[in-house]
């Protein structure tokens, strides 16, 4: 059997077992009644919601079509020698030449991918109402967020390159540890270092809230280290809140929006959700599950960069950093695949963290009303198709998570109402 076909066989192989996997992991969960989207949102809500949902994954899909399309044509066209032609001009340090290289090809795919960006994340963002911000505000957000991953990933690629060409049968396994020093220290250190970069995070103002989040938080057994505010008024009208660190460095952050205009036991609610997150430890277990993905993805590239190496007599070795857009490829391509085993698990997490909200509030109505809030704020799909579910969806959608508080209804809520009101 050829490289080629053999290459091609465990591709297939990889992506059915992938396939099958989220599949099995993603069967329905029993305790969800089915709910009549009627009884929740109106006909027009529904078409506007699955209108907006739908651009927004045509955009999604364009965008993805032609980033690997541009990749494929510098593949054909030998792009990647013009690269690190140009960098070997500026540079003769290996490690300088890939990190150029890698930076010139994701700078490359975010010009081409500009104009569909834009029309996705700020024009179709304003017809739905969505957004707050101006057009030039949004391109520096663009610019930013770009410029800090090209950062990221060009440094990563200089380091994946500059291990396999050192140690070329081993390098594989240094790339994959570095991998996960990496991930590691970014779930660490992403609310204090990170996130400010991008965000302004301020304390909660309203002391009595934040007695009342902690109170929630003991009654979970957990240690709620902090709550911040995220000034999230400033690009969007949507409404969230999110845990993120591990240990000390962990925090409940609520989006501005939500502080100012969710009723307050909605509010808390939410937070509920979050602190589900923290006694589970999903922020641990979601980073653990990358583990894996981090060591098969790096022995693959390192497979993958050999392999080009003795088919293609242009490039210095398979750390050559004129292979890069074809490794970039691959990496794309695989995420893409890999995409329903990440968000099943994610869907899980989320409907724990639902059912132990549920289990501190012990309020069904208010969790109904909080999501039927937010869907309707942040324009939720409520009837989106179970494929686009499987493979793309990190929460349940919103009819499942209000079936999940009417089962939560028929097992636990007390069915003497009065006697609790009397107390």
């Amino acid at each position: 059997m050829t490289p080629g076909r053999r290459w091609l066989g465990v591709g297939v192989v990889i992506t059915v077992a992938v396939i099958a996997l989220a599949l099995f992991l993603g069967r329905p969960d029993p305790r969800v009644l089915p709910v009549d989207p009627t009884n929740h949102f109106t006909a027009d809500f529904g078409e506007t919601s699955s209108l907006y949902s739908g651009v927004k994954y045509a955009f999604w899909a364009t965008a993805t079509l032609l980033r690997w399309g541009t990749l494929i044509g510098l593949l054909v066209l030998g792009g990647g020698r013009v690269l690190t032609t140009i960098m070997g001009r500026v540079s003769n340090r290996s490690s300088v030449i890939a990190f150029g290289t890698m930076a010139i090809l994701l700078a490359v795919l975010a010009l081409v991918t500009l104009p569909l960006s834009y029309a996705s994340g700020y024009r179709i963002e304003h017809a739905f109402g969505l957004s707050t911000q101006t057009r030039w505000a949004w391109l520096l957000d663009y610019v930013r967020v770009r410029g800090f991953w090209i950062l990221v990933y060009s440094a990563a690629a200089a380091g994946f390159l500059a291990a396999i060409g050192r140690w070329p049968r081993r390098g594989w396994v240094v790339a994959a540890g570095a991998g996960i020093v990496i991930a590691v220290f970014g779930t660490i250190a992403a609310p204090r270092i990170i996130d400010p970069l991008f965000h302004d995070f301020t304390p909660l103002a309203d002391r009595e809230l934040e007695s009342e989040i902690f109170e929630l938080g003991d009654t979970a057994g957990i240690d709620i280290q902090r709550v911040r505010v995220m000034d999230a008024s400033r690009r969007t009208r949507r409404l969230n809140a999110y845990v993120t660190g591990i240990g000390a460095t962990r925090q409940v952050v609520l989006y501005d929006n939500l502080v100012a205009n969710a009723p307050r036991e909605e509010l808390l609610l939410v937070v509920a959700h979050e602190i589900g997150h923290q006694r589970e430890r999903h922020v641990t277990r979601g980073l653990i599950s990358t583990f894996p993905g981090i060591v098969l993805g790096a022995w693959a590239l390192s497979a993958l960069a050999g392999w080009r190496a003795r088919r293609d007599r242009m490039l210095d070795g398979p750390a050559d950093p004129a292979g890069l857009p074809l490794l970039w490829l691959a990496v794309s391509v695989a995420l893409f695949l890999s995409s329903p085993i990440s968000a099943t698990i994610s869907r899980r997490m989320e409907a724990q963290a639902d059912w132990i909200s549920l289990e501190l509030t012990r309020d069904p109505d208010t969790f109904v009303a909080a999501e039927r809030r937010l869907a309707e704020i942040n324009l939720s799909w409520i009837t989106p198709p179970e494929p686009v579910v499987r493979w793309f969806y990190s929460h349940p959608p919103v009819l499942n998570r209000i079936g999940m508080a009417e089962y939560w209804r028929t097992v636990r809520e007390d069915p003497a109402p009065s006697s609790r009101s009397a107390d």
